[in-house]
């Protein structure tokens, strides 16, 4: 699936160059490290064809390796299509002269990104899940985008490591199909390499758009199955024995066993009936003990697994 075209620029993972020593950018195919049958190879596809993301060598896109502060700050810079910014001394560890110096200085003036406390940048420092969902909703607010769709996070099972700071922003990522979920969970701490910031970069730009050109928005739909699972109905059932014993044929039609012989006769007399029947031999079936069986039945129930976008996002 091809996306929309929108410029960016990224430079190799943990590399501070010199400004114009970036890697010419490539198309996916030619990354050796970049298969069709990959998870990301889509989103390395985006990135590249429109020069969001380009390789750490012509032939080497490095999906594994971390993505830094700088590099998104570069990254956002391209997205809001290199406004004309001059350089300003804002951080002691982001000097003049570097392929991150301008776009730092234009994101942190532009409410993006943020420096420590200690009044560093931490240009090289790896960007953790969360922090880049941050920093991408910051920049979505920005653009008076509606951010107001939200995720559950209560659905994942580490929800509750997800810092103060960034949970209005994970909701906002989760519920837009931006974070989607690591295995089952957020990770909000997990480090992004560079094939998850391709992802998230590729669903970003392809949703919100660029200042000149409108982005995508989702409209969900609720994709349904039936599920179809054994109730179970335990219940108990006789175990029968055949047995023989003496019991008395009487001429009323009755077979009596031979304990309760005397009782039925006298009944007979007291009524001032004849007394003529004869004993035998009979085979009855007597109850010995029971067994469980399961008498269940199969119910079949409606689920919402998922909802999806014809554009191909899930959520």
């Amino acid at each position: 699936m091809k996306f929309k075209k929108l410029g960016i620029l990224l430079c190799a993972a943990g590399l501070m160059v010199a400004a114009g020593t970036t890697v010419q950018a490539k198309n996916a195919e030619d990354y050796r490290d970049v298969k069709p049958g990959d998870w990301f190879y889509q989103y390395v596809e985006d990135v590249s064809e429109n020069e969001y993301m380009t390789g750490t060598s012509p032939t080497v896109f490095g999906p594994l390796d971390n993505l830094a502060r700088a590099q998104l700050a570069t990254v956002i810079y391209r997205i809001h299509e290199n406004p004309e910014t001059a350089y300003e001394s804002r951080f002691p560890d982001v000097p003049d002269g570097t392929f991150y110096s301008v776009p730092v200085t234009w994101a942190n003036t532009y409410g993006v990104i943020t420096g420590y406390d200690d009044g560093k940048f931490g240009p090289s420092d790896d960007i953790n899940r969360e922090q880049l969902a941050t920093m991408l909703y910051r920049y979505a607010v920005k653009l008076g985008y509606d951010t107001s769709e939200s995720g559950n996070l209560n659905e994942f099972p580490d929800a509750g490591n997800v810092s103060d700071f960034a949970k209005e922003a994970m909701e906002w990522a989760n519920g837009a199909a931006i974070i989607t979920g690591d295995r089952g969970y957020l990770n909000p701490q997990g480090t992004v390499n560079r094939a998850i910031g391709a992802t998230m970069i590729s669903r970003f730009t392809n949703l919100i758009g660029t200042p000149t050109k409108p982005g995508h928005q989702h409209a969900w739909k609720q994709h349904t199955s039936t599920k179809t699972e054994w109730v179970p109905n335990i219940v108990d059932v006789p175990d029968y024995e055949e047995r023989e014993v003496e019991a008395w044929h009487c001429n009323c039609g009755e077979i009596v066993s031979y304990e309760d012989y005397e009782d039925h006769t006298m009944n007979h007399l007291l009524n001032g009936e004849a007394d003529n029947g004869y004993s035998e031999i009979i085979t009855e079936k007597v109850i010995v003990g029971y067994h469980q069986e399961d008498h269940g039945s199969y119910v079949s129930t409606v689920v919402n697994d998922y909802q999806y976008c014809d554009c191909g996002a899930t959520k």
